[in-house]
């Protein structure tokens, strides 16, 4: 025996018809008369439903592709952004050295000045100004970073602690 049921959830009607003689369901001994025309407009409305689902579904990978080209654009302008921002950092860290007179080593401070002018350079913890004499860095000065300040007021007087012990 076989038999189909229309899901309401589907656009049916929640009934079964059977290929057999049963008297409530089956097509069989003249039953196909009374149930064979409801079994088609099941098949309609169980039809209907699909393709409401399926546009449905249409419209919702619409509205996805939409959402995810938009945030490939958003990705492409914020890489941009993002790109645009370190060369303007690294722009104004250039800018803030050349007019603090700070370079990174003694050759690239000479390379950047004059004779009799002035620049710095970071070395352990100082900062030593230099002097471009005749082409040669000229030790001129250092000065102590805070850090440096700090370590060197905390350390025992020599002189004190030999007179105590």
């Amino acid at each position: 025996m076989a038999g189909v049921t229309f899901p309401t959830e589907y656009g049916g009607d929640g009934n079964t018809y059977t290929d057999d003689a049963d008297p409530n369901t089956g097509l069989a001994n003249d039953g196909h008369r009374a149930r064979f025309v409801p079994a088609l407009s099941n098949a309609v409305a169980m039809a209907a439903w699909a393709e409401q689902k399926a546009a449905e579904a249409h419209g919702d990978r619409l509205i996805t592709t939409k959402a995810s080209a938009q945030a490939v654009g958003a990705k492409g302008d914020a890489v941009k952004a993002a790109s645009t921002a370190t060369v303007a950092a690294a722009q104004a860290q250039a800018a803030a050295q050349d007019a603090a007179g700070t370079y990174g080593a003694a050759a690239d401070g000479l390379s950047s000045t004059t004779d009799g002018q002035f620049f710095t350079v970071p070395e352990n913890g100082y900062l030593q100004m230099y002097r471009n004499s005749n082409g040669a860095a000229e030790p001129i000065m250092k000065l102590a970073s805070q850090e440096a300040l700090v370590a060197l007021n905390n350390r025992p007087d020599p002189l004190l602690t030999s007179l105590i012990f």
